[in-house]
Protein backbone atom coordinates (compact mmCIF):
# COMPACT_ATOMS: atom_id res chain seq x y z
CA UNK A 1 0.00 0.00 0.00
CA UNK A 2 1.39 3.41 -0.98
CA UNK A 3 2.19 6.08 1.60
CA UNK A 4 -0.55 8.30 0.16
CA UNK A 5 -3.13 5.52 0.63
CA UNK A 6 -1.98 4.97 4.20
CA UNK A 7 -2.29 8.68 4.98
CA UNK A 8 -5.78 8.82 3.44
CA UNK A 9 -6.92 5.80 5.46
CA UNK A 10 -5.53 7.32 8.68
CA UNK A 11 -7.34 10.58 7.95
CA UNK A 12 -10.52 8.67 7.16
CA UNK A 13 -10.22 6.80 10.44
CA UNK A 14 -9.78 10.08 12.30
CA UNK A 15 -12.80 11.49 10.47
CA UNK A 16 -14.90 8.49 11.50
CA UNK A 17 -13.92 8.96 15.14
CA UNK A 18 -14.55 12.70 15.03
CA UNK A 19 -17.87 12.33 13.22
CA UNK A 20 -19.18 9.75 15.69
CA UNK A 21 -18.08 11.92 18.60
CA UNK A 22 -19.93 14.93 17.18
CA UNK A 23 -23.00 12.81 16.46
CA UNK A 24 -23.11 11.70 20.08
CA UNK A 25 -22.94 15.34 21.12
CA UNK A 26 -26.02 16.09 19.02
CA UNK A 27 -24.50 17.56 15.86
CA UNK A 28 -26.68 16.50 12.89
CA UNK A 29 -23.72 16.31 10.49
CA UNK A 30 -21.77 13.88 12.67
CA UNK A 31 -23.29 10.70 11.24
CA UNK A 32 -22.96 11.66 7.52
CA UNK A 33 -19.29 12.54 8.10
CA UNK A 34 -18.79 9.17 9.78
CA UNK A 35 -20.44 7.33 6.88
CA UNK A 36 -18.43 9.17 4.21
CA UNK A 37 -15.15 8.53 6.01
CA UNK A 38 -16.03 4.88 6.50
CA UNK A 39 -16.75 4.55 2.77
CA UNK A 40 -13.41 6.15 1.93
CA UNK A 41 -11.55 3.80 4.29
CA UNK A 42 -13.39 0.78 2.88
CA UNK A 43 -12.70 1.83 -0.70
CA UNK A 44 -8.95 2.10 -0.13
CA UNK A 45 -8.92 -1.18 1.81
CA UNK A 46 -10.65 -2.93 -1.11
CA UNK A 47 -8.28 -1.34 -3.63
CA UNK A 48 -5.38 -2.60 -1.57
CA UNK A 49 -6.88 -6.08 -1.38
CA UNK A 50 -7.35 -6.27 -5.14
CA UNK A 51 -3.96 -4.78 -6.01
CA UNK A 52 -1.95 -6.90 -3.58
CA UNK A 53 -3.49 -10.28 -4.28
CA UNK A 54 -5.40 -10.13 -1.02
CA UNK A 55 -8.28 -12.37 0.03
CA UNK A 56 -10.77 -13.58 -2.56
CA UNK A 57 -13.48 -10.90 -2.43
CA UNK A 58 -16.23 -13.32 -3.41
CA UNK A 59 -15.41 -15.44 -0.38
CA UNK A 60 -15.32 -12.36 1.84
CA UNK A 61 -18.72 -11.20 0.63
CA UNK A 62 -20.20 -14.69 0.98
CA UNK A 63 -18.88 -14.90 4.53
CA UNK A 64 -20.37 -11.55 5.51
CA UNK A 65 -23.71 -12.45 3.93
CA UNK A 66 -23.70 -15.64 5.98
CA UNK A 67 -23.28 -13.63 9.18
CA UNK A 68 -26.08 -11.31 8.08
CA UNK A 69 -28.32 -14.31 7.41
CA UNK A 70 -27.70 -15.68 10.91
CA UNK A 71 -28.30 -12.25 12.46
CA UNK A 72 -31.68 -12.01 10.78
CA UNK A 73 -32.59 -15.60 11.60
CA UNK A 74 -31.75 -15.16 15.29
CA UNK A 75 -34.10 -12.18 15.52
CA UNK A 76 -36.79 -13.98 13.57
CA UNK A 77 -36.67 -17.01 15.86
CA UNK A 78 -36.91 -14.79 18.94
CA UNK A 79 -39.91 -12.88 17.59
CA UNK A 80 -41.63 -16.08 16.46
CA UNK A 81 -41.32 -17.56 19.95
CA UNK A 82 -42.24 -14.36 21.79
CA UNK A 83 -45.01 -13.01 19.55
CA UNK A 84 -46.58 -15.90 17.61
CA UNK A 85 -49.55 -15.14 15.36
CA UNK A 86 -48.39 -11.57 14.84
CA UNK A 87 -48.61 -9.92 11.43
CA UNK A 88 -45.47 -8.10 10.37
CA UNK A 89 -44.32 -5.54 7.86
CA UNK A 90 -40.60 -5.69 7.08
CA UNK A 91 -38.98 -2.37 6.20
CA UNK A 92 -36.30 -2.82 3.53
CA UNK A 93 -34.00 -0.57 1.55
CA UNK A 94 -35.54 1.43 -1.28
CA UNK A 95 -34.50 0.98 -4.89
CA UNK A 96 -33.32 3.94 -7.01
CA UNK A 97 -36.79 4.14 -8.56
CA UNK A 98 -38.34 4.58 -5.14
CA UNK A 99 -40.02 1.17 -5.23
CA UNK A 100 -39.57 -1.47 -2.57
CA UNK A 101 -36.27 -3.30 -2.86
CA UNK A 102 -37.64 -6.44 -1.26
CA UNK A 103 -39.08 -8.11 -4.34
CA UNK A 104 -36.15 -8.16 -6.73
CA UNK A 105 -32.98 -7.97 -4.66
CA UNK A 106 -31.42 -10.81 -2.75
CA UNK A 107 -31.01 -9.73 0.86
CA UNK A 108 -29.33 -12.18 3.24
CA UNK A 109 -30.59 -10.31 6.30
CA UNK A 110 -34.21 -10.42 5.13
CA UNK A 111 -33.88 -14.05 4.01
CA UNK A 112 -32.59 -15.07 7.43
CA UNK A 113 -35.26 -13.03 9.19
CA UNK A 114 -38.07 -14.66 7.24
CA UNK A 115 -36.65 -18.14 7.80
CA UNK A 116 -36.58 -17.44 11.52
CA UNK A 117 -40.14 -16.10 11.54
CA UNK A 118 -41.28 -19.26 9.80
CA UNK A 119 -45.03 -19.81 9.90
CA UNK A 120 -45.43 -18.34 13.39
CA UNK A 121 -45.57 -14.77 12.08
CA UNK A 122 -47.24 -13.69 8.86
CA UNK A 123 -45.32 -11.18 6.74
CA UNK A 124 -47.97 -8.97 5.15
CA UNK A 125 -45.47 -6.86 3.19
CA UNK A 126 -41.86 -5.95 2.54
CA UNK A 127 -41.99 -2.19 2.14
CA UNK A 128 -39.61 0.72 1.76
CA UNK A 129 -39.81 4.36 2.83
CA UNK A 130 -40.81 6.60 -0.06
CA UNK A 131 -37.64 7.80 -1.75
CA UNK A 132 -37.85 11.61 -2.08
CA UNK A 133 -37.59 13.09 -5.55
CA UNK A 134 -34.42 14.94 -4.52
CA UNK A 135 -32.72 11.66 -3.64
CA UNK A 136 -33.79 10.08 -6.95
CA UNK A 137 -32.44 13.07 -8.87
CA UNK A 138 -29.14 12.79 -7.01
CA UNK A 139 -28.83 9.21 -8.31
CA UNK A 140 -29.80 10.14 -11.84
CA UNK A 141 -33.33 8.77 -11.54
CA UNK A 142 -36.68 10.48 -11.94
CA UNK A 143 -35.23 13.73 -13.26
CA UNK A 144 -36.04 15.42 -16.51
CA UNK A 145 -33.14 15.26 -18.89
CA UNK A 146 -32.33 11.66 -18.09
CA UNK A 147 -31.21 9.26 -20.81
CA UNK A 148 -33.33 9.80 -23.88
CA UNK A 149 -35.21 12.57 -22.08
CA UNK A 150 -37.45 9.97 -20.45
CA UNK A 151 -36.45 10.86 -16.91
CA UNK A 152 -35.77 7.29 -15.73
CA UNK A 153 -32.58 6.20 -14.00
CA UNK A 154 -29.64 5.49 -16.26
CA UNK A 155 -27.96 2.07 -16.27
CA UNK A 156 -25.17 3.29 -14.01
CA UNK A 157 -27.71 4.38 -11.39
CA UNK A 158 -29.90 1.30 -11.29
CA UNK A 159 -28.00 -0.36 -8.46
CA UNK A 160 -27.27 2.82 -6.54
CA UNK A 161 -29.15 3.69 -3.36
CA UNK A 162 -28.81 7.10 -1.74
CA UNK A 163 -27.35 6.89 1.79
CA UNK A 164 -30.20 6.71 4.30
CA UNK A 165 -28.64 9.41 6.45
CA UNK A 166 -29.41 11.98 3.76
CA UNK A 167 -33.10 11.27 3.23
CA UNK A 168 -34.64 8.79 5.70
CA UNK A 169 -36.59 10.97 8.12
CA UNK A 170 -39.03 10.46 10.98
CA UNK A 171 -41.80 11.74 8.72
CA UNK A 172 -41.11 9.05 6.12
CA UNK A 173 -40.93 6.34 8.78
CA UNK A 174 -44.22 7.44 10.33
CA UNK A 175 -45.88 7.58 6.92
CA UNK A 176 -44.84 4.00 6.15
CA UNK A 177 -45.91 2.65 9.53
CA UNK A 178 -49.25 4.43 9.25
CA UNK A 179 -49.83 2.88 5.85
CA UNK A 180 -49.71 -0.63 7.33
CA UNK A 181 -51.09 0.13 10.81
CA UNK A 182 -54.37 -1.72 10.13
CA UNK A 183 -52.65 -4.73 8.61
CA UNK A 184 -49.65 -5.32 10.87
CA UNK A 185 -49.06 -5.27 14.63
CA UNK A 186 -45.30 -5.78 14.29
CA UNK A 187 -42.84 -3.56 12.41
CA UNK A 188 -39.39 -5.01 11.68
CA UNK A 189 -36.84 -2.63 10.21
CA UNK A 190 -33.78 -3.95 8.39
CA UNK A 191 -32.49 -0.43 7.70
CA UNK A 192 -32.44 1.00 11.20
CA UNK A 193 -34.34 4.10 12.27
CA UNK A 194 -34.22 7.70 11.00
CA UNK A 195 -31.51 10.04 12.17
CA UNK A 196 -34.16 12.28 13.76
CA UNK A 197 -35.47 9.30 15.71
CA UNK A 198 -36.75 11.42 18.59
CA UNK A 199 -39.12 13.23 16.20
CA UNK A 200 -40.94 10.02 15.24
CA UNK A 201 -44.67 10.20 15.99
CA UNK A 202 -44.49 6.44 16.28
CA UNK A 203 -43.56 6.78 19.95
CA UNK A 204 -46.93 8.44 20.69
CA UNK A 205 -49.10 6.07 18.62
CA UNK A 206 -52.01 4.45 20.44
CA UNK A 207 -52.34 1.62 19.73
CA UNK A 208 -48.74 1.27 18.69
CA UNK A 209 -47.32 -1.73 16.83
CA UNK A 210 -44.39 -3.61 18.27
CA UNK A 211 -41.04 -2.51 16.81
CA UNK A 212 -38.03 -4.74 16.19
CA UNK A 213 -34.69 -3.83 14.60
CA UNK A 214 -32.67 -6.27 12.52
CA UNK A 215 -29.93 -3.67 12.10
CA UNK A 216 -29.09 -0.07 12.94
CA UNK A 217 -27.75 2.02 15.79
CA UNK A 218 -29.31 1.66 19.24
CA UNK A 219 -27.32 4.55 20.72
CA UNK A 220 -30.31 6.80 21.47
CA UNK A 221 -32.80 4.04 22.23
CA UNK A 222 -32.25 2.95 25.83
CA UNK A 223 -35.56 4.47 26.99
CA UNK A 224 -37.38 2.84 24.07
CA UNK A 225 -36.21 -0.58 25.25
CA UNK A 226 -37.04 0.13 28.86
CA UNK A 227 -40.53 1.32 27.88
CA UNK A 228 -40.97 -1.74 25.62
CA UNK A 229 -41.55 0.44 22.56
CA UNK A 230 -38.78 -1.65 20.98
CA UNK A 231 -39.27 -5.33 21.69
CA UNK A 232 -35.99 -6.61 20.20
CA UNK A 233 -32.95 -5.45 18.28
CA UNK A 234 -29.85 -7.01 16.78
CA UNK A 235 -26.76 -4.82 16.80
CA UNK A 236 -23.03 -5.34 16.39
CA UNK A 237 -21.22 -6.33 19.56
CA UNK A 238 -18.32 -4.14 20.72
CA UNK A 239 -16.49 -7.46 21.07
CA UNK A 240 -17.26 -8.56 17.52
CA UNK A 241 -14.71 -10.95 16.02
CA UNK A 242 -13.65 -10.64 12.38
CA UNK A 243 -11.80 -13.76 11.29
CA UNK A 244 -10.39 -14.59 7.88
CA UNK A 245 -12.25 -17.89 7.68
CA UNK A 246 -15.78 -19.02 6.83
CA UNK A 247 -18.60 -18.23 9.25
CA UNK A 248 -19.43 -21.11 11.62
CA UNK A 249 -22.24 -23.38 10.49
CA UNK A 250 -23.84 -23.16 13.92
CA UNK A 251 -26.16 -20.14 14.06
CA UNK A 252 -25.59 -19.29 17.72
CA UNK A 253 -21.83 -19.57 17.41
CA UNK A 254 -21.79 -17.29 14.36
CA UNK A 255 -24.22 -14.85 15.95
CA UNK A 256 -22.20 -14.57 19.15
CA UNK A 257 -19.06 -13.76 17.18
CA UNK A 258 -20.64 -10.60 15.77
CA UNK A 259 -23.91 -9.55 17.33
CA UNK A 260 -25.98 -8.85 20.41
CA UNK A 261 -29.70 -9.45 20.80
CA UNK A 262 -31.15 -6.68 22.95
CA UNK A 263 -34.61 -6.91 24.50
CA UNK A 264 -36.47 -5.03 27.26
CA UNK A 265 -35.58 -7.91 29.57
CA UNK A 266 -31.85 -7.75 28.78
CA UNK A 267 -31.34 -4.00 28.42
CA UNK A 268 -29.96 -3.45 31.93
CA UNK A 269 -27.49 -6.33 31.55
CA UNK A 270 -26.33 -5.07 28.15
CA UNK A 271 -25.93 -1.51 29.46
CA UNK A 272 -23.84 -2.81 32.33
CA UNK A 273 -21.56 -4.83 30.08
CA UNK A 274 -21.38 -2.42 27.14
CA UNK A 275 -22.15 1.12 28.39
CA UNK A 276 -20.63 2.61 25.23
CA UNK A 277 -23.55 1.29 23.18
CA UNK A 278 -25.99 3.79 24.63
CA UNK A 279 -26.22 7.52 25.20
CA UNK A 280 -26.10 8.56 28.85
Amino acid sequence: MSKISIVIMILAGFGMWKGMKKHRLGYWWGRPVTVVCACVALLFALLHAFSSGGPNMTKVIDREMRYQFFGGKKLGLYLAEKYPNSKAVIIVQASPTGASGGEDRKNALVDGLKEGLGTAITVVAEASPELPASARRAMGGGAAGGPGGEGGPGPEAMDMVAPLEYWFTAELFDKLVSKYSKQADLVITTIGLPQDVSAMKFWQMNPRPKLAMASGSVYELKKAFKGQAIVAAVTYSPKAQYKDKPAPNDMDEAFNERFLLITPESIDTVCGEFPELFME
